[in-house]
């Protein structure tokens, strides 16, 4: 199982120039765009705030990462009346020995730190278990 954890970069400062109304639109409007991307047995969930979760079934790490890179890209091409945004994106796999979901959340995690540390609006790629 692969896991893509997404933020939204700046949203705070989107919600608080902008208002609730057009960050609720914004993330309605994110969640649709990611899901037509999705294939019919990919899971996208809200993770809270604005930061969402992918779970795609039977995919390798190059096929997530082409994924995921297709999600930052449609994001940040994105037309209409929101708005212009980016998307950080942290990419992970389980393993079978993994004892729980909070090491693989962790790594997407470190993962999704690391392209906001690397200047937002980029995928980065965490595979081996953070200490």
């Amino acid at each position: 199982m692969l896991v893509l954890l997404l933020d939204l970069d700046h949203f705070k400062a989107v919600n608080n120039t902008h208002g609730h109304l057009v960050s609720d639109r914004m993330l309605v409007d994110f969640a649709d765009r990611v899901r037509a991307l999705l294939r019919v047995p990919d899971r996208l969930g809200r993770f809270g705030g604005e930061e969402f979760v992918v779970l795609l079934p039977e995919t390798s790490l190059d096929k997530a990462r082409v994924v995921a890179e297709r999600i930052r890209r449609d994001i940040e091409q994105a037309d209409g009346d929101l708005p212009r945004r980016t998307v950080s994106i942290g990419v992970t796999v389980s393993f079978p020995d993994d004892p729980d979901l909070d090491g693989l959340l962790a790594r997407a995690d470190a993962a999704l730190y690391q392209a906001k540390e690397g200047g937002r609006n980029r995928v980065e790629t965490v595979a081996l278990p953070v200490s």
